[in-house]
C-alpha cells in the first residue's frame, strides 16, 4: 500500500494563512482572528482527500525541528524569513502532532524527513521544488500534478541548486548564476567537477561551493542521518 509522505509545514501554514480574518471595526480599530476549529476541519479534509485520491490509508505527516543543522554550517540559512506565523500555526502544529503523531527528527527540516523516507511505495506530497531532488513519485496539491523524479533528474537538481542559490532559503550558491548559466554548466558535463570548475573560474574555491551543497542537499539516505544521536553526515562529493 502507498505511503503519503505529506509536508506538514507546507499544508498547516497555507490553511492557518488562508483562515485569518480581518475585521474593521470602525474608528481606525483592526482585529484579526482564527477560527482554529474550522483549520481543524479544512486540514481533516485535505488529509481524507489525498487518502482518497491515492487509495490508501497510511500516511506520515512530517514538520521541521526547531534547530536546524544546516544553521551549524552557515548561520545565515533561512535567517531573512522574520515574518510571523500565521495566528493559529502553532497550535495546529501541536494538534496534528498529537492526533496524527506526526513526525519531528532532531535537527532536521521536515524536506528531510521526507527524503529519509521516500521509497518505491511512497508519494511526496508537496509544493517546494526542493523536493525535486528526491527520486521517487510526487504529487503537488496546488498544481494537481503528480509525477515521478529519477535519480539522474534528482541529482541535476542539486547541482542546479548549488550554482544558482535559493534567495528564498538564504544561500546565494555561484555568484551571477542564474538558471540558464547553471543549464548551459550541466548540460557540457552534469558533475560535481563542473561545478567546481564553475565556482573556481568566478575566483573562488571547491570549499565554498562544498558550503552551498550542503545547504541545499536535501537528506535521502540511512547514512545521512544518525536517528539515535540525532547526527547529520554532511554531504561530501
Amino acid at each position: 500500500m502507498t505511503t503519503l509522505l505529506i509536508d506538514g509545514d507546507l499544508v498547516v501554514f497555507r490553511l492557518t494563512s488562508a483562515a485569518e480574518t480581518e475585521i474593521n471595526w470602525g474608528e481606525d480599530f483592526y482585529t484579526l482572528h482564527s477560527d482554529v476549529r474550522a483549520v481543524k476541519s479544512l486540514f481533516d479534509g485535505e488529509i481524507l482527500r489525498l487518502q482518497k485520491k491515492f487509495k490508501t490509508s497510511k500516511c506520515v505527516i512530517a514538520f521541521s525541528d526547531k534547530e536546524n543543522f544546516r544553521r551549524r554550517v552557515d548561520m545565515g540559512y533561512k535567517a531573512n524569513r522574520t515574518g510571523r506565523k500565521p495566528l493559529a500555526y502553532r497550535d495546529m502544529v501541536a494538534w496534528v502532532t498529537r492526533e496524527f503523531k506526526a513526525v519531528v527528527c532532531a535537527n532536521l527540516e521536515a524536506d528531510d524527513v521526507l527524503g529519509l523516507r521516500s521509497g518505491k511505495d511512497t508519494v511526496i506530497v508537496s509544493w517546494d521544488k526542493d523536493m525535486k531532488q528526491i527520486p521517487g513519485k510526487h504529487y503537488n496539491p496546488i498544481s494537481d500534478e503528480v509525477f515521478e523524479v529519477s535519480p539522474e533528474e534528482g541529482y541535476r537538481f542539486f547541482l542546479t541548486q548549488v550554482l544558482t542559490g535559493d534567495r528564498v532559503d538564504g544561500y546565494t550558491g555561484l555568484p551571477g548564476c542564474g538558471p540558464v548559466k547553471a543549464e548551459n554548466i550541466l548540460n557540457a558535463s552534469c558533475t560535481w567537477d563542473a561545478v567546481v570548475a564553475a565556482y573556481t573560474k568566478a575566483g573562488l574555491e571547491e570549499h565554498d561551493a562544498l558550503r552551498q551543497a550542503r545547504l541545499a542537499y536535501i537528506l535521502k539516505d540511512s547514512k545521512d542521518w544518525n536517528h539515535k544521536t540525532g547526527e547529520v553526515k554532511l554531504w561530501t562529493p
